[in-house]
This record gives structure tokens, sequence and C-alpha cells, in this order.
């Protein structure tokens, strides 16, 4: 288990009771069939009666009915928020019954290397049950290289033989060097190391269906009664370039009048939703060199980073400027600027701020232009 130190950036303790949290939670509808699918048998809705807050708890509910041209349905969710590297936590008591295939897994959130978003993108499944044999905890990773496709993926489950009478906290370390997964409860979350990335395994293709659906079962629910992220508190040192200049400035998006925030002190991507200026909107301009910058977020005291080459969103998570963390500023006019990153296209404030920054524009029009406001 890794001795690093861990705060709380993101948490879900469904506290009322009624539809699920759309401020943090999105959902998949359909099938399946389109490619994100495992030949499940249901069709996903982001209906009251298969997703809920209720009594303190997430409920997802299996039911047995004919919808969409299937004969079951259930839930799919996926946060709204991400990150690279932490802690990621859930609190859960699983289902029972031959033909259910409860999980908790991450995906990415854009298409960053390779040509397939899937399996050259990745995936982390912390927990995976099947109800034909449910007090078996599966843990699994994917790659291009490691996949069930190739049945070469790294894989291992243990026996939990509570699982789906008690709650258990399942936990995922994420550095980027391993990846370890632990099962346990209050008392020790970290009771049973699941996978240290060490083991292969089998083909899964419709692994919760093998033995066939008893449809006698329904309705079934898994229950989480709260899910937590943490990010790592022990960064490397700081950095700064050498003979450079500073400025402390606010970053103001045209597109909607808004100040950009390093929300969760630094530890989300870039957004433009704040008012005004305090510690997580605030920054170093640093004059690298003619029109060349990085900028330093008070919030966290890291650099702003045009992630994987300029493709993913932009973070304040770097300790020192290289490319991905150094901008062009480009002369707007009336103190406005607009910012180039590594890949050559603009940062802009989607859907009039209201998005993460991304870099992927190729032109400049309001949503690429900024006002940088000395503090």
């Amino acid at each position: 288990m890794s001795n690093n130190e861990y705060h709380l950036v993101w948490e879900d303790s469904f506290s009322h009771d009624g539809p699920v949290d759309r401020n943090k939670w999105d959902f998949d509808t359909g099938t399946g069939g389109n490619d994100w699918g495992n030949q499940e048998a249901q069709y996903y809705t982001d209906r009251i009666e298969n997703a809920r807050y209720q009594g303190q708890r997430l409920i997802i509910e299996a039911r047995r009915e004919d919808y969409g041209g299937q004969r079951f349905t259930s839930a799919r969710l996926k946060s709204k928020s991400a990150w690279t590297y932490g802690r990621l936590q859930a609190k859960a008591k699983l289902p029972s019954g031959r033909g259910l295939w409860p999980a908790i897994w991450m995906l990415p959130q854009a298409q960053s290397y390779g040509n397939a978003y899937w399996p050259d993108n990745g995936e982390i499944d912390l927990m995976e049950q099947v109800g034909f044999d449910s007090n078996r905890i599966v843990s699994s990773v994917h790659t291009a290289a490691f996949n069930h496709m190739k049945n070469s993926q790294p894989t291992n489950g243990v026996q939990v033989h509570d699982a789906c009478n008690n709650f258990k906290i399942y936990t995922l370390d994420w550095t980027s060097d391993k990846l370890e997964m632990f099962v346990g409860d209050d008392n020790n979350p970290f009771f049973q190391r699941v996978l240290i990335w060490e083991r292969k395994g089998q083909n899964w293709e419709g692994w919760g269906g093998q033995k066939g659906i008893d449809e006698g079962i329904f309705p079934k629910t898994m229950e989480i009664e709260w899910i937590r992220f943490y990010q790592c508190t022990s960064k490397a040192p700081v950095i700064d370039p050498p003979h450079s200049t500073t400025r402390v400035i606010g970053i103001r998006s045209s597109a909607n009048g808004k100040f950009i925030c390093a929300e969760n002190g630094g530890n989300s991507p870039l957004i433009a939703n704040r008012d005004t200026v305090s510690g997580w909107e605030t920054f170093d301009l640093i004059i690298l060199d003619g029109n060349n910058v990085a900028l330093k977020s008070h919030a966290n005291g890291q650099y702003v980073c045009a992630e994987n080459s300029g493709d993913g969103p932009l973070i304040a998570n770097r300790s020192q400027v290289s490319s991905w963390e150094s901008f062009t500023l480009v002369n707007r006019g009336d103190g406005r600027v607009a910012l180039v990153a590594v890949n050559e296209k603009y940062v802009c404030a989607d859907n009039f701020g209201n998005s993460e920054l991304v870099a992927n524009r190729t032109s400049v029009e309001s949503w690429e232009t900024f006002d940088l406001v000395p503090q």
C-alpha cells in the first residue's frame, strides 16, 4: 500500500432522497450495443426507478421489465469530475443472483492515445462481481497491450464471504507507476489486496451472463453509501524556470466574463466559473522568453499543463515547466490575449465558459479570448 498522504477533493454521500444529482453524475442510456456495452441484456435508463438517492444511499436497481426492446432495465452512472492519479474509495453492498454483474470502474475522459478509444486509452476495474459467484470480488486493468481480447489483462479475484450482506470499502490507489486495489471495511479498508497489476486472466466477454439470467430474482439493488476521491499531497518540489519574470493575475474569460478557477485546490481541470478572484483564481504569469509564458496556480503551487499534448483539459498539476506547460500569448488588443498550447491550438473556454478549458481551437473568437487582470 502507498505511504502517500491524501486529501479529499470530491465526494458524494447521497444526503437527500430523490433523483441522482446531475451536477455530479451523467448517465449512459440505451442498450450498450453501439460499442460501449458488454452484451448486457438490459436497457440502461436515467429513470428514478433504476437510480436514485434513498436513505442516504445511492440505489442502482435492476428490474425485470420490457423496456426499449429489452427484457430488463438498470442504470449506468459516470461522474462528471475526472482525475489522473489518486485514491478512489466506494462503500457498497452488492446484490446476488445469477445473471447480475455490478461493477465500479473507470474509463478515460478523452481518446488521447492510439487509434481506438478502447483499449488504447485504458480501463481500471476497481470492483466487479458476478451473481453466479457472488462472494468473489475481482479487480482488473486493461490497456492496448494488456486486455481481455488478448487474454493478457492483469486481473485477480479474492473471496469476500459477506460482500452481499454487509457494506464493504473498495479502494484504488493509483500513481504513475503502480495500481493497487483493496477490499475491506470501516475498521481496515485495506484488509485484502485484490490486485497490484501482477496476474493474467481470461476472456470476460459477456462474463456476467455466462450462466444465464435467473428472471425470478428481480428487482435487485446495488447500494452505495458513499464515494470519495482523494489526491496525493506528497508532490515533487516545484522548480521555477531560471531567468524568468512573474506577474500575479486573474484570468477572465471573454466568453462569460467569469474568472478561471483551479477547482478543488488545483486538482480538477480549469474552468471559467467564478465571479471574483481569491486563491483558487489567482495565477503567476511567468514570462519565459518573448511571448512564451507559463501559468502557476496559487491554489496548489503547480504549473498549468495542456494534458496529453493539448488534447486533454488544462489542469494545474505539474511541478516544472516543459513544452506541455508552456503557452504562447497572442495579443488581441484592448488588453486581451489568446493562449496557444503545445499542440498549436488555442485554449478555449467552451460552452460560454461552462466547460473545462481545453486547447482544441484553430481560430480565435470570444471563447478563446481572455483578460489578464492584475492582482
